[in-house]
């Protein structure tokens, strides 16, 4: 992976990489999506030189890229792969210099590299995003100039309008939320226009405000990006998480997890380097999520045209330190556009087009930067015994680590049940229903007790004892502070211990309380029921009530006497 330079304590340590010059493709691009299908990547309209859109595509195999036809132009239309294997196109500009939208939509098959025109949009669109949910529909959102709302695909032909938004969003961020639910939101108008926005809109019903939104915005890209690229959850688990990258208000980067409508900023282990060798580096791009790996890119470049990638190791947070990072910086590469990449399969980043500076000059040009894992080759410089010292240097360091680790962890757990302990309010009696025992909360946990079980033991004895979970302001940040850890680790102990997200853990609090009220005070209105159970609002009580009971209040307060 190219030339490590030496890592110096307490700042990120930064590392050369190779980067590759691949054939050119035959057509220069930007605005288009680019996609990875199986072994192939797929480059699909845009527009060329002079700002005009192009009826082309191309895919790239076996070392070169291959034209094809599309049916319709489609410049910073959408682009989505379904769990078919299929890609499903849509919209985009109608005339030369980004002006207009357009209705089309087709369907990309890879097996036989042929497109087919078959239905359109219910509004026309351009700079819109799109989302497959898992029962296979389609979420559409976004425009440029024109109305905007949540559109639905079917899965076959429909196209129908789904549901409204409380604002216009050019290009904005659209992420599942649920197997059949997405969130949208976004800092930009349907005139790119920047906004002091902070609120989501969700494809179930209703909207919220949302904390994080008013100190930091997600980066703007007006060329096709899928949110699929920053996804790190699980959907077989329910676990939809995404790395959003961004920048606060005094113009630092801030990566940030959305995790339905929880903003959870992460925190490095080492500051973000802004500079290289005197050069200002300046961050701007998706995060760009290599699943594989557990590694998450964020792009930058300095005016020398240097390629920059900050690396977050998301899957390996220390709570002492933060997530480890590390910089990629490349050699001048004045040919690369501003595009967002494809992962290939061992980690490597493809770019292909885009511009620097002028959307009448775009780019052919594809690089292929060698972040991922190399294959070992005969022709390995490094001597076998060098090689079998690094690999016992690296054993040697594991155990070490491990060691520590465990000496942490229970240092943590210790902590954690002192502070809890010392809460007036959490006593024994008022945590004599929590599903956890109500001694391991007050008592500091033995060597052999698990860390996590331990935290989840007084993560619930606080829920209950002080029921947090009636203040419908509560955020994962709140529960962290009052246990003396961080919010990571706690999102990560009731995703692992029950398989569910903070916002799913607190609404079954809220749902077994709202039904206790409604039996209670039979004749009342449900709502105001809802509202004093926790939730912020009618619809986000009935949508909850109804993903934990699968029927809604109403239903579930006649199926009592039928029963």
């Amino acid at each position: 992976m190219g030339n490590s330079a030496e890592p110096v304590y307490g700042e990120c340590p930064t590392t050369k990489v190779e980067v590759e010059r691949l054939p050119d493709m035959h057509h220069a691009r930007s605005g288009h999506i680019l996609l990875r299908t199986g072994d192939e990547v797929l480059a699909i309209g845009g527009h060329t030189d002079g700002f005009v859109p192009t009826s082309t595509a191309e895919y790239y195999k076996d070392g070169e890229w291959h034209v094809l036809e599309t049916v319709y132009p489609h410049d910073n239309g959408f682009g989505v792969v379904l769990k078919s294997g299929k890609v499903l196109i849509g919209g985009g500009h109608e005339q030369s210099l980004g002006i207009g939208q357009t209705f089309p939509v087709e369907l990309y098959d890879p097996q036989t590299h042929t497109f087919k025109g078959f239905s359109c949009l219910d509004t026309r669109r351009a700079l819109c995003r799109a989302v497959e949910l898992d029962s296979g529909k389609v979420v559409i959102a976004g425009n440029h100039y024109n109305d905007d709302s949540f559109e639905l695909f079917d899965g076959s032909k429909l196209f129908t309008k789904a549901g409204e938004v409380s604002e216009k969003r050019c290009a904005p961020w659209l992420l599942r939320s649920g197997k059949m639910d997405a969130v949208v939101f976004g800092k930009q108008d349907e005139k790119m226009r920047k906004t002091e926005s902070i609120t989501l809109d969700r494809l179930s019903g209703g909207s919220c405000e949302i904390e994080q939104l008013k100190d930091w915005s997600p980066f703007f890209f007006d060329t096709p990006v899928s949110s699929d690229i920053c996804f790190i959850g699980d959907e077989a688990r329910g676990d939809y998480r995404y790395l959003i990258a961004g920048e606060k208000k005094d113009g630092s980067l801030e990566v940030v997890c959305v995790e339905d409508t929880v903003f959870t900023p992460i925190r490095t282990a080492t500051p973000i380097p802004y500079s290289y060798e005197g050069e200002q580096i300046k961050y701007r791009s998706a995060a760009i999520v290599d699943r594989t790996h557990k590694r998450c890119y964020v792009r930058g470049r300095d005016a020398k045209n240097r390629l920059y990638l900050l690396c977050l190791f998301y899957d390996a947070p220390d709570a002492a330190h933060g997530v480890p990072v590390q910089l990629y910086v490349t050699d001048p590469l004045p040919y690369i556009g501003h595009s967002t990449p494809v992962v290939m399969e061992n980690g490597d980043l493809l770019f292909a087009g885009g511009i620097t500076d002028s959307n009448f000059a775009p780019f052919k040009s594809t690089f292929l930067v060698k972040t991922g894992e190399q294959e070992s080759s005969g022709l390995n410089l490094l001597p076998i015994w060098l090689t079998a010292g690094v690999l016992c240097l690296v054993v040697a360091g594991g155990m070490i680590w491990r060691r520590r680790r465990r000496h942490t962890q229970k240092q943590q757990a210790e902590e954690q049940a002192t502070a809890l302990a010392m809460m007036d309010n959490i006593t024994e009696e008022n945590t004599a229903g929590s599903e956890g025992s109500t001694t391991a909360a007050a008592e500091p946990p033995s060597v052999e007790t698990d860390a996590s079980d331990q935290l989840l033991s007084q993560i619930r004895s606080l829920m209950e004892g002080q029921q947090l979970f009636l203040n419908n302001e509560l955020k994962l940040a709140d529960v962290a502070k009052a246990l003396g850890t961080n919010s990571s680790y706690v999102s990560s102990c009731i995703r692992t211990k029950l398989g569910c997200s903070f916002s799913q853990f607190v609404n079954r609090y809220r749902v077994d309380y709202a039904k206790q009220q409604m039996i209670q005070r039979q004749g009342e209105k449900l709502s105001s029921i809802g509202l004093e159970s926790g939730f912020s609002n009618e619809t986000s009580f009935f949508r909850a009530f109804k993903a934990v009971t699968g029927m809604t209040p109403g239903e579930w307060l006649g199926s009592l006497g039928d029963s």
